[in-house]
């Protein structure tokens, strides 16, 4: 006699009568033995089979599965998931609320287990775990170092890296190539001055526009570096420079004496000019057409103007003007 498929033999095996729970579990029992034995021999073909009958005696940890739940790390060592559905081959499903590791120091298995829940996701370290007729894994997850994000691969669901699933703070220093960053992948402006520490910028050449700091050190400092100017520097010191190119004034940094020139035309080489800026006190200047040499000096208002030269005023020889009435 032809085997029938197991829908029929079921139904020859009901009876006419339903059955009651323990008949139920003892058929089904005896129907699982017998399948097993005829698949073991080869005794049963596929076409003897009903549609899906072999997928709905399979338990859920065995079926194929997906599902819609999305994971992120929380932080280095704690791992979340969102609320979200798993679905199996035999079309049955689990609705899945949010929830996380809690704080995780080990490698950690995220798993569904119906027997014991069918809407949380369990959590354990425990690898023996996550193997049962009900069972599925669903996610595995390990703690980073500080400040870094956790770990956690789904083995289903969203998955792969791009611009949206790499965590915050996920990609340490020793990830990233030596000289790997190109000027072309900097925005402009984003590297900010608190973000900048050099020991030398020779190689910048730019306006930088304003400057604000507590102390300026370099070989040259020049308000242009051509025409009239003022420069500073190691050799020559302080010096003012007309348009022409001539020092008008200079001021060494070795102790040698000020150097200054007058202009082209008659005028002060050197003006003194009294407290406060009300008028000039002394003048140096001179003719240079008629070989004109001057010194200039002018009585303060109301003042005593004098007038050393030589000796200081407490002895020894010299000249001294004491006072010059109004």
């Amino acid at each position: 006699m032809p085997l029938q498929p197991i829908d029929a033999l079921i139904e020859q095996l009901k009876g006419p009568k339903p059955f009651d729970a323990t008949s139920a579990i003892r058929l089904y029992e005896a129907l699982k033995r017998l399948s097993d034995y005829l698949l073991k021999f080869g005794a049963i073909e596929g076409r003897q089979l009903a549609t899906d009958a072999v997928i709905a005696a399979i338990n859920e940890g065995n079926q194929n599965w997906s599902t819609n739940i999305v994971f992120s790390a929380t932080d280095f060592n704690t791992v979340a998931w969102t609320a979200g559905i798993l679905r199996f081959q035999d079309g049955s499903r689990a609705n899945i609320v949010a929830g996380n590791t809690g704080n995780i120091s080990a490698l950690t298995y995220i798993y569904y287990d119906g027997s014991i829940s069918q809407t949380a996701l369990l959590v354990t370290s425990d690898s023996s775990k996550i193997v049962g007729d009900r069972r599925r894994l669903v996610c595995v997850a390990e703690e980073s170092a500080a400040g870094q994000e956790a770990y956690f691969l789904p083995l289903s669901g969203k998955l792969g890296i791009n611009e949206d699933n790499i965590g915050d703070n996920s990609i340490s220093t020793d990830k990233i190539q030596a000289n790997s960053i190109v000027a072309g992948k900097i925005s402009a402006g984003a590297v900010t001055a608190d973000k900048i520490s050099v020991s030398t910028l020779a190689a910048i050449v730019a306006d930088i526009g304003l400057i604000t700091a507590g102390t300026l050190t370099g070989a040259l400092i020049r308000t242009a570096a051509s025409g009239a100017r003022v420069e500073i520097d190691v050799s020559n010191g302080f010096r003012s420079i007309d348009a022409a190119g001539i020092i008008l004034a200079q001021l060494y940094a070795d102790g040698t004496a000020p150097k200054f020139t007058g202009p082209s035309s008659t005028g002060g080489i050197l003006d003194i000019i009294q407290g406060g800026g009300v008028g000039t006190v002394a003048s140096f200047g001179g003719n240079p057409a008629s070989d004109e040499t001057y010194l200039r000096l002018a009585l303060p208002t109301g003042g005593t103007l004098r007038v050393s030269i030589g000796a200081a005023d407490s002895g020894g020889t010299g000249f001294r003007l004491l006072r010059i009435p109004n």
